[in-house]
């Protein structure tokens, strides 16, 4: 091996050992990039997608809290069967 392929292997070892998230450290491994760029690439590409859905998570979890709170205003109680549930869920969404 020569001397610039060793840096770069060790270069990738060091950046998989400094990533804090397990998920993205294992794709960057997985990928098994040949160069300290495309590792980096891997790294920040992994974790835009990791942060775009951790909000998109944290709005859908939303979305599900205020249709049960206008749920619960439209009857002015939560109802237990499902089908009254659904009646209610289709009162809201028109």
């Amino acid at each position: 091996m020569a001397f610039v392929e060793i840096k770069e292997i060790l270069a990738n070892e060091v950046l998989i050992d400094v990533v804090v998230d397990s998920d993205i450290r294992w794709e960057i491994y997985r990928a098994y990039s040949k160069s300290l760029e495309e590792a980096v690439c891997i790294s920040a590409e992994l974790e835009a997608f990791n942060l775009a859905e951790q909000k998109k998570g944290a709005t859908e979890k939303l979305g599900v809290r205020t249709l049960l709170d206008k749920m619960s205003e439209t009857n002015g109680k939560a109802n237990s069967a499902p089908s009254d549930a659904i009646n209610d869920l289709a009162t809201v969404m028109t």
